[in-house]
């Protein structure tokens, strides 16, 4: 057994406080009068004698305040380090079957590299957060084995290696990751007067194709609702309404089209943690001459599509955690329900106690 709060141990100091008042404690004496007392000499007087009465009473006393001061340091019994467990992490830049094919490990934990480390029969996000490989380590035993499976390139790492506390058994799987094979969202919201623009978004997707960079596109009235996986928002016409507005406030890129500000080539604004693009004129050949331009359609989706951060991909293969002489958290229960139980029946017995004499008294 060990306490988080050593200091609470300070407490332990009251047990003098008990004993002291029972050493001052004195019997309620009676004085009777005597007539030859005066006549006895000094050193035949009685000597009073320091005792202690009831002692019950008081080792009841010292056990309640020790245990309420080890309430106050918080005691913890270390758990048993039970079976020793097999764990697989999987990058959620892969998929389930991709993980499965690259390691045979019957027994073993599988989870998904990322917040809350669900199971692989549950669906992952792409996100990936380098700090989790260091808060699943410091959640396991020391004894537990860890399997990392991860891509070629990893992204969401930052320079720095993870230091963990174990040895870890590091998988790379060939292939591209997941997240980069997806095509991104281009969301499309138009007015009644959009049919030329949004055949030029079709001319531009077939060129973006042909480059092998494609696009998905998600064409529908501006009255419909934005799809949170979208990439860039595209706005033939009108002004933006006010979930659009929020989109690009929290780090969305919008192209606006027939805006009331705006020039050639496009004109960008921050908005929020987004950016807007802006054009006074339609996204026509005939209206905007620009359009038509070689080189129009890769500059477009450079400006669009740029990436709101730096690349922060890394070769997985020498991005292997290493194993660092880290404190270690021994696993413990907290025993403070024990305490509070044995607390409440000294109190009882010490009130109990306490009170018997004067119920012997009126007897």
């Amino acid at each position: 057994m060990s306490v988080l709060f050593p200091l609470g141990l300070l407490a332990l100091g009251a047990l003098a406080l008990p004993i002291v008042l029972h050493l001052l404690r004195r019997p309620e004496d009676r004085i009777v009068p005597f007539a030859a007392w005066r006549y006895l000499s000094r050193a035949g007087l009685p000597r009073e004698r320091v005792h202690i009465r009831r002692w019950l009473l008081l080792v009841l006393r010292l056990l309640l305040i020790a245990t309420l001061a080890l309430l106050v340091a918080m005691p913890v019994r270390r758990a048993d380090a039970g079976p020793k467990l097999q764990w697989v992490l999987v990058s959620p830049q892969l998929s389930a079957e991709a993980a499965y094919a690259a390691l045979n490990r019957p027994g073993a934990q599988w989870r998904w590299l990322q917040a809350g480390f669900p199971s692989l029969d549950e669906p992952s996000s792409p996100a990936t957060d380098p700090g989790l490989l260091r808060e699943f380590d410091a959640q396991l035993a020391a004894t537990d084995l860890l399997t990392v499976i991860v891509p070629e390139q990893l992204s969401g790492f930052d320079a720095v290696r993870p230091e963990l506390s174990r040895e870890v058994e590091w998988i790379v799987v060939s292939g591209e990751p997941t997240e980069t094979r997806q095509a991104p969202l281009v969301v499309v919201r138009h007015d009644h007067a959009a049919a030329v623009e949004l055949g030029t978004l079709e001319a531009l997707r077939s060129a973006w194709q042909a480059a092998g960079k494609p696009v998905n596109f998600d064409i529908a009235a501006q009255s419909q609702a934005i799809d949170a996986r979208a990439q860039l928002l595209v706005w033939l016409g009108g002004e933006p309404d006010a979930e659009a507005l929020r989109w690009v406030r929290e780090g969305g890129t919008l192209l606006r089209t027939r805006a009331s500000e705006g020039a050639w080539p496009l004109r960008e604004a921050p908005f929020g943690q987004g950016r807007i693009f802006s054009i006074t004129t339609a996204l026509d050949p005939a209206a905007t001459p620009g359009v038509a331009d070689a080189g129009f359609a890769a500059q477009l989706r450079e400006d669009l599509l740029r990436p709101a951060r730096p690349p922060d991909r890394a070769d997985a293969q020498g991005f292997k955690p290493v194993r660092a002489e880290l404190p270690a958290i021994p696993r413990s229960e907290p025993i403070d329900d024990w305490l509070i139980w044995i607390a409440l029946a000294l109190f009882l017995a010490e009130r109990a106690g306490a009170a018997w004499p004067k119920r012997r008294a009126h007897d």
